[in-house]
């Protein structure tokens, strides 16, 4: 009989869940459909001219029907957390396998190799690899293949676990002699079942007697879990229902693949209850311009804050690429810059792109955030292998935090300098074609103005002393307070229990945002914040707020505040400075993306956080914070 395998072990040491599971799960369904289509394009059959195509589809299947289910329920079932976020995250997989009929997302590829060396039992094959490895990247024979693919770090894959309820994968593949396998992996931590010690990844393999892992012809009879195509399928059971929203699959599709999209290297179809919807070159345009989709699009450019991508795909199409090089002292990286300049746009950001065609990352500029210009920056197989070195795992962020090498570190600092101040030199170009000149302005006349202003103000603000030489001093003189407090005879009881009731500032409320019952600005004496050397404290007391309940949920963003008192939304990014966010009372951690931490617990109205800092940027600004108290 088919099952799960896990390795055995003398004692159990640690009780935590893999931390990769954390980073993909803060990143959405966006995490697991940039991690598939990647390796499906790297995958692509060599000397074919038509498009890879990655078959999306939702649907629901009973648990029964699942491979090795009850084994599944017998190892959820044992396990028992250290901490408080170990524990509750325990209790939601017990809660989720109680259920008879789930949700699945399955990914299933065409025009692609599939994965070989199936067979080659203990060789470093891409089946293997990808199988039965963490961390480890198959890499290709082709050095020229290999130095465009978009995988590096080989943990990605962990992505489709993390999407699941439970942690749980399959994959059903198919390889070039028409060889057909079923594999998977499951998450847990370890744990005991029936008095023996397992580790915390079970693997859908048999084990022979060299302890070599076999793989499982696959011979299952349910349709979700075959692929007799070649090529790769994998399958998501238990996906979290959150992600289930089509418009969401939609823009992470668009979002990261445009470019492979709009050169026919990409087509997705997305099947859900019987509906169908492809995105290729000739309908990615009306799907960016789809309000359903995209409420922020070129219609109204000025609104377009957050997502870019109906710019971005906008300059690629109709902008002539500008020759931009960044020379360090040993190499020489050439890049085609599509650069728009544009009064309405309101927000500047950068596509930095992988050549096969996997957007990396919204790329801030510094200094030039609120200029109003859009651009595509694209390499070749050079710039790709050395942006590879600047990726996160999720390939999502350019930092060259994770290096270690003292040069590699300084030349990636010198590298991204390099970069911002290329961008920014065709920024001041395009700004000073726009507004020209016409000369010098005359100011004589603003500065008497000034020194008039002054001396009135100073005059009113101050009474005039002679001294005995003659000469006049002012000296100032104390504004009169006023009284606007009631005598405390004339003040009824409940009237002093009003006025200590903090009164925050309300944000008008979106009617399209059903989760949302109210959006408020924290007063200033709520919060509590406190810089250490890596971590960032930040403690909310929100008690005496009536619009947020004692023990209810809130969504954060950080408001930046500038030296006049001008606030900016979207000004900070969180993904750029911040490696994760932690409750200090639960241990929980918190998802966020580039301007808003997720689903924040409210404990007694208090809320303390514990945030892990990539670099001190957030200890140099002053914010406001905005709270979206949740339904």
């Amino acid at each position: 009989m088919n099952k799960f395998y896990f390795t055995e072990v003398a004692n159990i040491e640690t009780q935590t869940f893999d931390n990769s599971l954390e980073h993909f799960h803060s990143a959405g369904i966006s995490g697991a459909i940039r991690e598939n289509i990647q390796n499906s394009i790297d995958a692509k059959i060599p000397d074919i001219d038509e498009p890879v195509i990655v078959k999306i589809r939702a649907s629901t299947i009973q648990k029964s029907e699942i491979p090795s289910f009850k084994q599944i329920e017998e190892h959820i079932n044992s396990l028992e957390g250290g901490n408080g976020y170990t524990r509750e995250t325990i209790g939601y997989m017990k809660q989720a396998i109680a259920k008879d009929k789930v949700s699945v997302l399955t990914f299933e590829d065409y025009n692609t190799r599939g994965l070989s060396g199936a067979n080659e039992i203990g060789k470093k094959t891409s089946y293997n690899v990808f199988a039965y490895k963490k961390g480890v990247h198959f890499e290709e024979e082709n050095n020229e293949a290999e130095t465009i693919r978009g995988g590096s770090h080989g943990v990605g894959k962990i992505a489709n676990n993390a999407v699941s309820d439970i942690h749980l994968m399959y994959f059903a593949n198919c390889d070039e002699e028409g060889n057909q396998h079923l594999g998977g992996t499951i998450q847990l931590i370890e744990h005991q079942v029936n008095g023996t010690s397992y580790r915390s990844t079970g693997y859908f393999s048999d084990m022979n007697n060299l302890k070599q892992f076999v793989p499982y012809q696959n011979y299952t009879n349910h349709e979700l879990f075959k692929k007799e195509t070649r090529g790769l399928k994998i399958i998501v059971p238990f996906f979290r229902d959150e992600y289930l929203e089509k418009d969401t699959i939609v823009r992470a599709v668009c979002d990261t693949f445009f470019l492979a999209l709009l050169t026919n290297k990409l087509r997705v179809i997305l099947v859900n209850d019987e509906n169908t919807l492809e995105i290729n070159k000739d309908t990615i345009h009306e799907i960016v311009q789809n309000k359903n989709y995209y409420p922020e699009n070129l219609d109204n450019k000025e609104g377009i804050k957050k997502n870019f991508t109906p710019l971005y795909i906008d300059t690629y199409l109709h902008k002539a690429p500008i020759d931009l090089e960044v020379s360090l002292t040993e190499n020489k990286f050439n890049f085609k810059l599509y650069f728009a300049y544009d009064e309405e746009i309101k927000t500047g950001r950068v596509a930095i792109l992988r050549s096969m065609g996997m957007k990396i990352v919204d790329h801030k500029v510094k200094n030039y955030v609120r200029r109003p210009f859009n651009a595509v920056l694209i390499g070749g197989a050079k710039e790709d292998k050395y942006l590879k070195t600047l990726e996160n795992e999720s390939h999502t962020e350019l930092s060259p935090t994770a290096l270690r090498d003292k040069k590699m570190l300084r030349e990636a600092k010198e590298f991204l300098k390099l970069l911002n101040k290329k961008i920014a030199e065709i920024i001041d170009a395009e700004w000073e074609k726009t507004n020209i000149s016409d000369g010098k302005i005359d100011t004589s006349d603003l500065l008497y103005k000034k020194e008039i202003t002054f001396k009135a103000q100073l005059n009113e603000l101050s009474e005039k002393v002679e001294l005995k030489e003659g000469k006049i001093l002012r000296k100032k003189v104390a504004r009169e307070k006023r009284n606007t407090s009631q005598s405390k005879a004339d003040t009824p009881a409940e009237s002093k229990t009003t006025s200590r009731l903090r009164r925050p500032r309300k944000i008008k409320k979106d009617p399209n945002d059903q989760s949302t019952v109210e959006t408020i600005i924290a007063p200033n004496e709520t919060v509590n914040r406190m810089m250490l050397a890596d971590k960032e404290i930040i403690q909310f007391n929100l008690k005496g707020i009536k619009e947020v309940l004692p023990f209810g949920k809130i969504n954060i963003s950080f408001r930046v505040v500038d030296g006049d008192g001008k606030e900016y939304d979207e000004e900070f990014n969180m993904e750029d400075s911040y490696n994760n966010v932690i409750d200090i009372i639960s241990r929980r951690p918190y998802r966020f993306d580039s301007f808003t931490i997720y689903e924040v617990q409210v404990l007694d109205g208090i809320v303390k956080l514990e945030i892990s800092q990539k670099n001190n940027h957030s200890g140099k600004l002053k914010f406001i914070y905005k709270l979206e108290v949740l339904s």
